[in-house]
């Protein structure tokens, strides 16, 4: 079980509960367990449809402009929007990829989780929302969680490969400072716009 506290910072609140197995990796581990309220995540991609235009009190992590790109190309299609694809890298038990493909109806949506009895807890939650069929979800929301549109993976963000989506989330306070690397490595592969 673990130490468990909970602490709230503005308008999310953090669950943090220390995680320790045998078969864990150290250099790809979490260090608990962290979960954005859901206004929070609405907050957040309301924020992302309309990013390109919002007035911001600091800048954007964006991928680096292409040499000889201009400001308007570089923050064209910053946007989140139905052509959109987003993954979360530690993506718990799939709210916000959940969110992301019920919300944001992005073209593509992906969680993939390292830990796996979070990861399996996700593709239960989405086979019950694929199989819901009272007024909760409708046949479109169904089809919106549903491969190959919103795919669940258990799996090593830090050896997926190159991250090639138009939208990466993180909630990278729970990740160690050698996950933290080591995503970074895989984030400076990849042709992400935000």
């Amino acid at each position: 079980e673990g130490d468990r506290t909970e602490e709230a910072s503005g308008a999310a609140t953090a669950k943090r509960i220390k995680v320790e197995t045998e078969e864990e990796d150290g250099n790809a581990a979490s260090e608990g367990y962290g979960e954005m309220t859901e206004g929070s995540i609405e907050k957040l991609f309301l924020l992302l449809r309309e990013l390109s235009s919002a007035e911001l009190d600091a800048p954007l992590p964006v991928r680096t402009p292409v040499k000889g790109e201009s400001r308007v190309d570089a923050w064209s299609g910053l946007d989140l929007c139905e052509e959109s694809t987003f993954i979360d890298v530690g993506s718990g038990y799939g709210k916000v990829v959940f969110h992301a493909a019920l919300s944001a109806k992005v073209s593509k949506a992906v969680g993939i989780e390292y830990v796996p009895s979070r990861a399996q807890k996700a593709s239960e939650v989405q086979a019950e929302l694929m199989g819901e069929t009272r007024a909760l979800m409708t046949e479109e929301a169904r089809e919106l969680v549903s491969p190959p549109r919103c795919v669940l993976e258990q799996g090593d963000a830090t050896t997926y490969g190159a991250l090639n989506y138009t939208h990466i989330y993180m909630y990278d306070r729970v990740f160690n400072e050698k996950t933290l690397e080591l995503v970074a490595k895989q984030l400076n592969r990849s042709k992400y716009r935000v």
